[in-house]
């Protein structure tokens, strides 16, 4: 849309990757490892990490959630995130009959991938999404994602992950039930690897090498 409006020429646009660096999850120390016991053996959990903001839209998410309470009992939803519309979304959770134990919320963490690496899928449901550091985070997890197929996010997930049209809710949460019961998504070993610090270094040295010349 920035191109059009300005009418950019689309030829002298570059497009350099994130910058996601492994190092940094596998060198950190976590702490208070005791807010992991809200999982238990005998339930599945999905989640999403995201502030509680309109531009997340996590009432799809719940919208969608109310359609697999009804068909599977064992399902919970982690909701990793704060902001100003928490409490009308409990209210709404409420009004979509969803009990209160089926969603649990967590309004911070420093240990996003270890709560990741409980959940069998996540699952964002933007509106819009500037990068998304979050669903590498997720793919550095080693779960399957499911999204909103909106901005950049088909890019980035890639084979990582389904996408589906934006505000389609019932079908999010079929792709959900059907994700759990049967997922054919493999995250490839290497796939962060061009998200590297250095692949980084190396697209931005062939700008300002073009841009110098």
């Amino acid at each position: 849309k920035i191109i059009k409006r300005y009418m950019i020429n689309p030829n002298k646009i570059s497009v350099i990757n994130y910058c996601f660096n492994k190092s940094i999850y596998l060198s950190k120390k976590n702490k208070d490892l005791d807010e992991l016991k809200i999982y238990e053996e005998e339930f599945t959990y999905i989640g999403t990490v995201a502030r509680l903001v309109p531009q997340k839209r996590i009432d799809l998410l719940i919208k969608s959630f109310s359609y697999i309470s009804r068909q599977d009992q064992n399902i919970r939803l982690i909701i990793i995130g704060s902001g100003y519309l928490k409490t009308s979304l409990k209210k709404m959770a409420s009004r979509y009959k969803i009990n209160q134990d089926r969603i649990i919320w967590v309004d911070y963490t420093e240990n996003v991938i270890l709560h990741m690496q409980k959940w069998k899928l996540f699952c964002l449901t933007s509106a819009y999404e500037g990068f998304g550091l979050v669903l590498l985070e997720a793919i550095f997890a080693k779960i399957p994602i499911l999204a909103m197929d909106v901005s950049s996010i088909k890019n980035i997930i890639g084979q990582c992950g389904e996408l589906v049209p934006f505000g389609e809710f019932k079908l999010f949460s079929e792709k959900i039930i059907s994700n759990l019961k049967n997922s054919n998504i493999n995250i490839p070993e290497t796939y962060l690897d061009k998200y590297s610090p250095f692949e980084n270094f190396l697209s931005h040295k062939k700008l300002y090498k073009i841009i110098l010349k």
